[in-house]
């Protein structure tokens, strides 16, 4: 009996496949389990349409996060921070610190799990950071971080 998959099934296939299995497996089995359906013309035209508005779906949203990637990438982040005598930070610039400077100069949400950052930031200057956006768009920003000015200081 041919098949389409509703849910990947080991040994099987994936969502969407087109399958040729044998009639009890499929009617005992993957039917009521809700895993498959009978492969008829019409069941087969409309996983097609399905397929084709999820693929488009998916690059619509894919091209408008590599336009989000490369407005992140033409200008650098600059965090501003306070830095001591030594010439370290007084905190650290962290993942969740990039992601509200990312809010707030470029008006970009992105999380702060998707903000590859391997440690905290502890020293001024510019840093190349990973960023993980939707639909597999990855890349790398440029973090600059600036002196805000020593407020400590003994005038």
């Amino acid at each position: 009996m041919k098949i389409i998959l509703i849910e990947n099934v080991d040994n099987i296939g994936k969502k969407g496949d087109i399958k040729d299995v044998a009639n009890g497996y499929a009617r005992n089995y993957l039917i009521p389990r809700h895993l498959a359906v009978r492969a008829t013309p019409m069941a087969i035209k409309r996983f097609e349409t399905e397929k084709r508005t999820v693929k488009s779906k998916e690059e619509r949203v894919s091209s408008k996060e590599e336009e989000t990637l490369q407005k992140l990438q033409k200008n650098p982040l600059v965090i501003k921070a306070r830095v001591g005598d030594t010439g370290k930070l007084y905190g650290a610039v962290t993942n969740l610190k990039i992601s509200e400077e990312i809010k707030d100069q470029f008006g970009i949400t992105v999380d702060k799990k998707n903000i590859l950052l391997d440690k905290p930031i502890k020293e001024p200057g510019k840093y190349e950071i990973g960023v993980k956006l939707s639909q597999g768009v990855e890349g790398e920003i440029t973090v600059d971080v600036q002196s805000e000015g020593n407020t400590d200081s003994k005038e």
